[in-house]
This record gives structure tokens, sequence and C-alpha cells, in this order.
């Protein structure tokens, strides 16, 4: 903030969060984009400078950054080991903060602080109390007037305002370092019993000091604001403003092609702090319409934004009891151009203690019109002079018969007639027409496989109102959604395709589309195999069956006998030579993403070799069994056993028959390892990768192979 208070020398500045210090090497930071501003006693703007709030900290930040996006969540990219962040704020998403807090009472503390160089508070707590909580011209009394009622400040303790007793701190003001003094005042009021954290606002009450060059600081949003020994109410009604959200109101002086003074051009200088009739200026009057409206504290119904010209009566800013209009809103709109300023009208009256003019002044007997922002953007007000060749903007609101023209956008406000409650205008303008279309989704992701694939994306903005989101796939429009979500199931038979998204506003205006290619992973297991059969004879058991259905393909069929694998074939059948007993053998497809199917069952006995028996007198015979193949040495194969997944790990089980060792590469690396034929390994599925896989390597004394699966 900025104020200059009686004879104090002051400097304006909106400070957010605790100093930190300088992050060198960051890539990226998100926080919220703070302001500190300064204000020099000619009144005269010192440059700016700003910081990203971000975990606590307050990160400085080179170079100038956009004023429309104080008080938003901002992404910095900072390539260079430099102090400080190096990059220039963006808007982190299309999400904005609302700069309107809930209307209703307001906690403050006030903490009096003495320091080691200034024993004598500035006040005493009585005199406190009176200045901002409970006197006619309190700053309490201004919120609470100019809300017709809804907000105050009041005390959590107290029911007239928490007022500690003068706090000793061990730091001296020398250096004002504000932060410093604000950290030792928290460590003695929580040791005094105060819980700082109940209260929407701490207010910090310096002895008056020289050291320090300003007479009130606040952030901007916050809670946090700070006095120079000045309890007033321009001060601290200005500070409470800072913290709800409010900017500085400024006065606008302009200038025609001529070089001549004018009411509105596209040629203006703005005066820090330089309109008279709003708190948020330089006096202690009630803020305007559209600061009201911008804190929450003038309801909807008495706001009007007009679309087209028309004549009608605009209502006093502090009559709450008449129908209509209590702020005009006028969009000054380009074609195919969001509107990004309006002229804001409103019609002040006198209503003591703060609004008290002389009879016949002219902001109570004209219109004040200012230039403003989106209601969302903490940034200043500009009050327009209707007389712009006197030296003053006491007499700037248009007067009775008067008109002003805004000919870069085709708006023309005359002043017909006024009373003491009510002003009757003429608004001519060109009809409001949307022809903007919405912003497009910043990103698309996905999740799913080939059952369904569901896509999210950021929300779009519109500078009228959104309608629905439209998707496709492969340029055919799946459907429409009014969420930020859309599930495609009928995705199976696809493995690689296009989405795109895009916005569609109220008015029919469609956005450009964002894209995002997707290749399809297959988690569709194998359906169960059919017509399982067995046949068991001199050589072994025959095993056949027929084809199992998968939404792909299959690439083989995994046997089991007993629980144990035994191999994996390609084919339809295959022949084991079991021992004797009875063998249960199960068969399972497995499909080329190493899914795998239910299992098939069937049992069969194996018989035990024939005994013959001998002539009389000879012994027992056991035909000999049929002369055994020479073994011929084989690479292992290759069987996953279990596939399960938790969150973002896999875990998966495998086999390889014969083999002395097996191992799991990923990425090139080896992942596990383990002795003999079976090894489980559990591994992290990576989200920025589409298609990940693990190499399963089996060696044996016939050499080794290898094999890779799937993980999604």
């Amino acid at each position: 903030m900025c104020r200059l208070h009686r004879t104090v020398v002051v400097i304006c500045m909106v400070m957010l969060g605790p100093p930190a210090g300088a992050l060198a090497g960051q890539a990226r930071v998100e926080g919220t984009l703070v302001e500190k501003h300064g204000h020099r006693p000619d009144g005269t703007s010192t440059a700016s400078s700003y910081a990203v709030r971000s975990g606590g900290r307050l990160r400085p930040l080179a170079g100038a950054q956009p004023e429309a996006l104080i008080g938003q969540r901002v992404r910095v990219d900072d390539g260079e080991a430099s102090p400080g962040l190096q990059g220039r704020a963006r808007a982190a998403d299309d999400q904005r903060l609302a700069a309107a807090v809930a209307p209703g009472p307001r906690s403050l503390l006030v903490i009096l602080l003495t320091t080691s160089d200034k024993p004598v508070a500035a006040a005493t707590p009585d005199a406190t109390r009176a200045a901002i909580f409970t006197g006619e011209a309190s700053a309490s009394a201004l919120y609470e007037q100019q809300s017709d009622g809804a907000t105050r400040l009041v005390g959590r303790v107290r029911s007239d305002g928490d007022v500690t007793a003068p706090l000793a701190v061990g730091v001296a003001t020398t250096g004002c370092d504000a932060r410093t003094l604000a950290d030792a005042a928290d460590t003695a009021a929580r040791a005094d019993g105060w819980a700082l954290d109940a209260y929407d606002h701490v207010l910090y009450v310096l002895p008056r000091t020289t050291a320090c060059s300003w007479g009130g600081l606040g952030q901007l949003p916050g809670s946090r604001l700070w006095s120079n020994g000045v309890i007033g109410t321009a001060v601290i009604a200005h500070e409470v403003g800072h913290n709800l959200g409010a900017h500085h109101a400024n006065s606008l002086r302009c200038v025609d092609g001529a070089g001549g003074w004018a009411m509105v051009s596209q040629s203006c200088a703005t005066t820090e702090y330089g309109d008279p009739f709003d708190v948020m200026g330089l006096p202690a009057r009630l803020m305007s319409s559209w600061h009201r409206a911008q804190l929450g504290q003038l309801p909807a119904s008495q706001q009007l934004t007009a679309r087209e010209s028309q004549t009608m009566t605009l209502i006093s800013s502090d009559d709450a009891l008449s129908a209509g209009p209590r702020l005009l809103l006028v969009p000054r709109k380009a074609p195919r151009t969001i509107v990004s300023s309006w002229l804001a009208l409103e019609l002040r009256s006198e209503r003591g203690p703060f609004d008290l003019w002389a009879p016949g002044a002219p902001v109570t007997t004209g219109l004040s019109i200012r230039v403003v922002p989106r209601m969302d953007i903490a940034t200043q007000s500009q009050l327009l002079d209707a007389r712009p060749l006197s030296s003053t903007f006491s007499d700037a609101p248009l007067q009775v018969g008067e008109t002003l023209s805004d000919t870069a956008h085709g708006v023309t406000i005359r002043l017909n007639s006024i009373s003491a409650t009510a002003a009757n205008v003429t608004l001519t303008m060109p009809v409001i027409v949307d022809d903007v279309p919405p912003s497009a989704p910043v990103s698309i992701w996905f999740g799913g496989d080939t059952r369904s694939i569901a896509l999210h994306w950021t929300p779009a903005v519109d500078d009228e109102a959104m309608s629905h989101y439209e998707v496709e796939r492969d340029g055919t429009v799946l459907g429409t959604t009014t969420g930020l979500n859309f599930f495609d199931t009928r995705v199976a038979e696809l493995t690689r395709t296009t989405y795109r998204v895009r916005a569609v506003d109220v008015s029919g205006n469609r956005s450009t589309p964002v894209s995002r290619d997707v290749l399809l992973t297959d988690a569709t297991p194998p359906g169960a195999v059919p017509g399982l059969t067995l046949a068991a004879d001199g050589a072994g058991v025959a095993l056949s069956w027929a084809a199992a259905a998968d939404n792909r393909a299959v690439a083989g069929y995994r046997v089991t006998r007993g629980g144990s694998a035994v191999t994996q074939v390609a084919g339809l059948g295959y022949r084991d030579r079991p021992p004797s007993g009875e063998q249960v053998y199960e068969v399972r497809a497995v499909d080329t993403a190493g899914n795998e199917g239910p299992a098939a069952r069937a049992a069969i006995t194996v018989a035990a070799p024939v005994v013959t028996t001998p002539p009389a007198g000879a012994g027992a015979v056991v035909a000999p069994p049929p002369a055994p193949a020479r073994a011929v040495a084989k690479r292992p194969q290759i069987v996953r056993l279990r596939r399960s997944r938790k969150g973002s790990y896999v875990t998966m089980s495998f086999s390889a028959a014969g083999a002395k060792s097996i191992a799991a590469y990923r990425g090139g690396r080896r992942a596990a390892k383990a002795s003999g034929s079976r090894l489980t390994v559990r591994l992290r599925l990576r989200r920025e990768l589409r298609k990940q896989t693990v190499k399963i390597v089996a060696s044996s004394a016939a050499g080794s192979t290898s094999r890779r699966f799937a993980l999604r």
C-alpha cells in the first residue's frame, strides 16, 4: 500500500510472505505472483519488484511481470544460475482465483509493539480499539457502512476488538525489516496466549519510526498488515482492502490527437492513488461501487453489465433499499477481441461520517466514471476526468447535460438528470456479440487400455460462458460432455489412435482443438481354451484343444501339470510323458501382450508299467520300458506364471524349466536375478512412457533364451 499521513514520509508496498534466499538453478517454480510496490512523497511511484510465493517462501523474481497475474497462480521457468528467478511469469492454468471474499465479519488481532530502540508503543490498547473497532469513524465502521452491514472488523476474545498490551520484541526498527519485526511479534503474542492462526487478519502497529519511510504495508491478497505508528482509518482500512484483494484507486489523465486534454482517449497516463473518492486512493472515503463488488460487498442483483444501447436509471451507490443497479458496467469491446476493460459508472451521495462533501460537490451531482479490469484481476481502477482542463480530480464526475465519448469503442454516455438518490443515463454502444471462441484446453492426458480409454483435460475459458466440450477420435466426433473427462469404450480393435478435444461456448464458437496420440496397451486376456481332451497310450499323454479367442491375437498356450509349468506351445496340442498315477493338466491361452486367459482343466490316470506272468519255475519278468530316446539338450522356454498390479507397481512371476538362472532387464539395466528356473520381479510403471516392457533372459547348459513382456 501507499499512504501519506500527516508529515510522515511514506512508501507504499505490497508484501506477501516471508523473505527468502535466492532460488538458483531451479528449472520450474509454481506459486502465487506478488508485487512489492513503492510510492514517493511527491505522488510518483517507484519501480515495482515481484516475487513468487511458493511453499511458504517468497522467492524474488527478476524483471517486469504481468500485473494482471498479481494474486494468481503462476509458473516460472528458470534456465539460468543467477540469483533469483529469471523467467517471466505465466498463468499456471486457466483457473482464475476469485478476488471476492465471503461477506461477513472479519476477525482482526492488533499487536502493539515496542522495540529495543523504540520502547514506547504508538498508542494505548483503548485508543487503538476505538480507532479501529468501535469508533464512529473507525476502519470497522467504514467496512460495515459500505457493505450495508455485511462486513465489519471484530475480535475473537473481546466483542469490542482484540488488541494486545504493548509487547516488547528484542529487535530494533533499524533497516525497517517488516518481516523480522512481524516474526518477533508473532513469537511474543503466542507467548502471551494469543492464537494468531485463528484470525483473518493480524495488524502489527510499530512505534512511529523514521527508519520506515511508509505509513502502512499490506499483503495483496493476504492476512498480514503493518502500520508505522498510525492507527487512523485512512491507513488501516486501506491495508485491510489490500488483504481482501483490492488494488489502488488511481486517476487517469488523457490527451487527444492534437495534444490537448481529453476525457478519455487512447493516450492516457495514470496517477497512483489519484482517486479522491475511494479509500484505496488517499482519503478515508467509502470504496467505489466497483471495488465493493470486487470484494463481494455489493449484491450481484445491483450490478448491471450493459450489452446494448439504452436509457436507464442508476441508483446511488449507498442506496441499498431501492430497486435498480448501483453499478453499471459498460464493456469496451473491439470485434473478435475479448473484453479486457469496462467503464464503471456510479452515483455517490453524501453519507457521514466518511462521505461528507460540501453542498453541491460534483461527486454528488454527477456520475463518477472509471476504467476497470475484470473483477477477478487485482489491479488498479482508473478514474476519468470529465473536466480535464482543471488541475484537480475533485470535479471529475460527469455532470447533467454532459456527454463522455469513448470513440475507440463506440461508446457515449450522457447524464440526462439527477436526484439525490438516482441518475437518468442514456448509453449508446454497439450491441455486444459473442464473436470470440473459447480458449483450447491446455492439455489432454489419458489412462486405460483396450477395454476403455479415459480422457481428461484442463478447462477452457470463455469471455461469455462455456457450453461443452467436443471429443473426436481419428477425425470422427464421438460425443460431447460438459465435464472435463470422456470415456471411450469402443477401442478393443485399436492399437494406435488420435483424440482431439475442442471447447464450445454458449454462442456456438468452437476453439482450436488440442490433440493427443494414444498407443493402446492390451490388457484384455484371451478367453478360455475350449475342448481340452486327454488321451493316454504307451508313449505318454496326448493333449489337444481348440483355439481360444482374443481381442488381438493368441501367441501360444501354456501347459501345466500338477501346478508346475511344463511348456508353452504355439499349436493346439502337446504330447507329454508323465509318471504313473493321476495327473491334472491345465492349459491357458497367452496373447501377444503376455496376458493369460482362464485355465481349462482335465485329469487322467496314467497306468503303471505292464507286468507279464513267466512260465512255471521262472521268476516274474517285467516288460522293459522302451529304450529312451537320446536326450537332446533344449534351451529353456520362458513362461509368465502370474501378473498383478497395485497402484503404479506391477508384480510378475516367471518360470523357465531347465534354466540354471533367470534375470529381468528393463531399459538395458538388470532389474532382478535369481538362481534356478523361477523369478519374481516388482517394477514401477512410468507414466510418461506409452510402451513399457520387461525382458526376461533364462540361461541353461544348452544356451540362453529371452522374451519380452508388456508391463501395462
